[in-house]
């Protein structure tokens, strides 16, 4: 955990140093998810139970023994169009989740999108790259604390702890993102089916006041709840 939680050529200024390349500007935008590393990209080392030639995904390795196949869902909370958020590319979330585990020859078996917002359908389903048209759901509704339209309803559905699940929150609205995140603390039927978890939290700070306003946490509680998350063996990352 560094500072803001974000990439911090996005908020700060410029600095004028010959030390500092000036390429590490060139795509500080807000929308910036350069620092995000996914357990996808994370370094890890097969056991030598498996030759040299095997492939092991961290996440496949724990169940390596286990006949059932893990499967990878994403549960992206507050979507909007698969390929751009309002108008821009760089916040698409989904399209940057596929293209991020595209690199490593990794496809999602099920992304399930809600938004609140309401989309045109055409243009979201055509949005959609061929290979991930037959896995993608999406809830055009916003999500709530309880019943059908809460997330971990459907994700305790669908999920079994041996797969693995990757949430992404942001939805703009603290008070409900609050209390879904309140729900993996306080539920370890939920948590245990969470592996990796994206937030943009919320929370006063001076550099975000244009933005957030005044949501009434403190970067101080950004830090806690991480620490609670990772405590529970979730992979826990900051959200632009």
């Amino acid at each position: 955990l560094s500072g803001l939680l974000r990439d911090p050529f996005t908020v700060c200024p410029p600095i004028k140093s010959t030390s500092i390349p000036a390429g590490l500007y060139a795509d500080a935008n807000m929308q910036s998810k350069r620092f995000i590393l996914l357990l996808v990209a994370a370094p890890f080392h097969n056991h030598s139970l498996f030759t040299p030639t095997e492939h092991i995904f961290p996440w496949s390795y724990q169940h390596a023994f286990d006949v059932r196949r893990p499967k990878l869902f994403l549960f992206d909370i507050g979507s909007s169009y698969f390929g751009s958020w309002g108008g821009d590319p760089n916040g698409a979330s989904s399209l940057w989740f596929y293209e991020y585990h595209k690199r490593f020859h990794v496809k999602f078996d099920r992304i399930i999108a809600f938004e609140h917002s309401s989309l045109d359908a055409k243009s979201a389903w055509s949005q959609l790259p061929d290979d991930v048209f037959p896995i993608y759901t999406l809830i055009n509704v916003g999500v709530g604390e309880v019943g059908k339209f809460n997330p971990w309803t459907m994700l305790q559905a669908i999920a079994e702890t041996h797969d693995y699940v990757i949430v992404k929150i942001d939805i703009d609205t603290p008070a409900v993102e609050n209390a879904l995140i309140e729900q993996i603390l306080k539920e370890p039927k939920i948590s245990s089916l969470v592996d990796e978890l994206c937030v943009e939290h919320h929370v006063t700070v001076g550099e975000m006041i244009p933005s957030w306003g005044l949501p009434g946490k403190s970067l101080k509680d950004s830090y806690v709840l991480f620490r609670k998350m990772r405590q529970l063996g979730i992979r826990m990352h900051s959200w632009p």
